[in-house]
């Protein structure tokens, strides 16, 4: 199968592809600091170099702070923490991300914790 088999397969739920579609989503101090000083090279594409199935599409995710209009159901920020800050997602889940670098978010509460709740406000 193709690349474009595989994740049309994934996608559509029609048929078993023969393995799952690789991606992967790199961070930006990788990208831009890391793998330049390992010669990675400024130009380069991880999703050619690493053979990805599909590229890096999340890249709004990361730029919420600045362009918090990008998450999907808008959003809300509830705290300014001096490095960190906590955020409250258009699902309603409550976050707590670094401001100035990439990492997990911690998961501080979730809005959606019946099936009422996801009815009245989410579907």
């Amino acid at each position: 199968m193709t690349k474009r088999e595989i994740i049309n397969a994934i996608l559509q739920g029609r048929e078993l592809p023969e393995r799952m579609g690789v991606c992967e989503d790199f961070w930006p101090e990788t990208i831009n600091t890391t793998w330049p000083a390992q010669d990675f090279g400024a130009d380069a594409d991880p999703t050619t170099h690493f053979d990805l199935d599909l590229a890096d599409i999340q890249e709004y995710w990361r730029n919420w702070r600045t362009f918090p209009q990008a998450i999907v159901g808008g959003g809300k920020m509830l705290a300014d923490e001096g490095e960190t800050v906590v955020f409250r997602s258009g699902w309603g889940a409550t976050t707590r991300t670094w401001k100035t670098k990439n990492g997990a978010p911690q998961h501080i509460a979730f809005d959606m914790t019946s099936r009422k709740i996801w009815a009245d406000k989410y579907r």
